[in-house]
């Protein structure tokens, strides 16, 4: 009782003191990570707040997760990805959205938390609560591996949309032609390596927002919890 209680103020005082862009915070990052933010790049740490449109790139054997501010979803960035982080708050709540270009990102998000979806070049992915992954090829082709839940697929050329459950794996291509089947033996493997990877992370309990003070500063407030 007493860890849901301080993880309710904690999400409190995080919404009223962050920045109106402020989203998410970088919870993980390893090997090559840029950050990028209005076109430049940012020196960042783990535990640095992310704000709307930023965007993330993970080299080779590299990786970084970030949760967002509302403790809601836990994303997982694996090598050789690009994405980018938008986020809307309503009420208590933030509707959320990673856009993924190329590579693989793994999402984890709780029930009852706002909406959220996954958007690639060709499909949006939306969910209220469950986990998968979403792998993003050089050719545009995306796949998503559904391990809990379902997941609702709008494909963008035609405005189709399919549901996904658990154990199936929808691929669409670069034309917007989808197929769901069960998933591979392979599309599971996949999906199991990222759980594990994403199980791996250090368990972050700082973040460090940043504020102006009276004359304008850049200062920052650093919360363990």
């Amino acid at each position: 009782m007493k860890k849901i209680v301080l993880l309710a103020i904690f999400v409190t005082l995080v919404f009223s003191l962050m920045s109106v862009d402020a989203v998410a915070y970088i919870s993980a990052s390893k090997g090559k990570v840029e950050l990028t933010r209005n076109t430049k790049a940012q020196k960042f740490k783990v535990g640095d707040l992310l704000q709307n449109n930023d965007e993330i790139r993970t080299g080779g054997e590299s990786f970084a997760a970030y949760k967002f501010v509302d403790d809601s979803a836990n994303i997982k960035v694996f090598p050789n990805s690009v994405v980018k982080i938008t986020a809307m708050k309503s009420g208590t709540k933030l509707n959320k959205s990673v856009a993924v270009t190329k590579g693989s990102v793994l999402s984890k998000v709780k029930k009852n938390s706002g909406a959220f979806q996954v958007e690639t070049p060709t499909t949006v992915a939306s969910v209220r609560g469950t986990g998968f992954l979403t792998k993003v090829s050089e050719d545009q082709t995306t796949m998503i591996i559904v391990t809990e839940g379902d997941v609702i697929v709008e494909i963008k050329e035609s405005g189709e949309t399919r549901s996904v459950s658990a154990g199936n794996t929808a691929q669409i291509d670069e034309f917007g032609n989808v197929a769901v089947e069960a998933s591979s033996p392979e599309d599971i493997n996949d999906l199991e390596q990222a759980e594990i990877e994403a199980d791996q992370e250090p368990v972050i309990k700082t973040m460090r927002i940043q504020v102006l003070d009276e004359q304008g500063n850049v200062k920052y407030i650093e919360i363990t919890y």
